[in-house]
């Protein structure tokens, strides 16, 4: 009988993977600091920008942190189009211990027109600022990241793909060598960013993740974060949409006037920017998305 009891006490531990395990019911006030929804029996708290969270009960909570994207590589008329700016790193875990304490939380920006964006911290947790994409001359190489930037062209050199961070995100795409010269798009947390091409996608940003089994749909893009930002294009038909989860669409040029500007990654989603186009008008990059902490526990009403 002893055997069956140890057993049973011990088989929580056993299936500490699953999501529930140790997701155990605390007040609803046990943690604070950040903004506060709820969710059935579940609080969900956000960190939109940096805070302290404070920590009355020691507990298990559902934590999703991300960093910010990178912005989109600006075109010009020697380099030709800007890659899209790779997607702040994205961490989850389903069961990650707190204790009772203050813990700073800082949320990382994300990046402007040829620059990476920023990094996120909660705990021990880090997630690395997307990669920016390749533009100006000579940095036409995507910058590595949480998820690496795409890559710009250089006197119609396609550069090299920025690299994402191994359970983060994933590589940008390569710059197109010939003909119109496109960027390759951001890397996405969920899908590595496409090379550049005449053809639709052109260069466009990898795809994010899909986080609603684990916060929800009303943060993110419903519940998607960390899109690639696109890469600019010439004589195209539209913009490149950015990648699902916050990427930013890329501009495009007739080559003598713009058509359409690129766009900003979506705010708290991590989403890399969109790149610039350029034939004989420049096109600057877009900003990469802020990123986010949000925590989820369940409460004792």
């Amino acid at each position: 009988m002893k055997r069956y009891i140890l057993i049973l006490l011990l088989f929580p531990l056993i299936l500490q993977g699953q999501i529930f395990t140790s997701y155990v019911s605390i007040s609803a006030d046990a943690l604070s600091g950040g903004s506060v929804t709820y969710d059935g029996d579940s609080a969900i708290m956000a960190f939109t920008s940096s805070g302290t969270l404070a920590v009355a009960s020691p507990t298990n909570v559902r934590v999703l942190v991300v960093a910010g994207g990178g912005g989109g590589g600006s075109g010009s008329y020697a380099c030709a189009n800007g890659g899209g700016g790779g997607a702040g790193g994205v961490i989850h875990q389903s069961s990650f211990s707190i204790n009772t304490n203050s813990y700073t939380v800082t949320v990382g920006d994300g990046g402007a027109a040829d620059a990476s964006g920023s990094n996120t911290t909660f705990s021990t947790l880090t997630a690395y600022g997307g990669g920016r994409g390749g533009g100006k001359c000579p940095t036409s190489a995507g910058a590595n990241g949480g998820s690496g930037g795409g890559a710009g062209v250089s006197s119609g050199v396609g550069g090299t793909k920025g690299t994402g961070t191994a359970g983060q995100g994933n590589n940008g795409g390569t710059g197109q060598s010939a003909s119109l010269w496109h960027g390759g798009g951001g890397g996405g947390s969920g899908a590595s960013g496409s090379n550049g091409s005449n053809s639709s996608p052109y260069g466009r940003g990898g795809s994010g993740v899909d986080m609603t089994s684990l916060i929800g749909t009303s943060y993110g893009v419903s519940g998607w974060f960390g899109g690639g930002g696109s890469s600019g294009h010439d004589y195209g038909d539209g913009a490149t949409p950015g990648g699902v989860g916050g990427g930013g669409d890329g501009g495009t040029t007739n080559g003598l006037a713009i058509i359409i500007s690129p766009t900003s990654g979506v705010a708290n989603t991590g989403g890399g920017g969109g790149g610039g186009a350029s034939k004989t008008t420049s096109i600057s990059g877009a900003s990469g998305g802020s990123g986010v902490v949000i925590i989820k526990w369940k409460y004792k009403p």
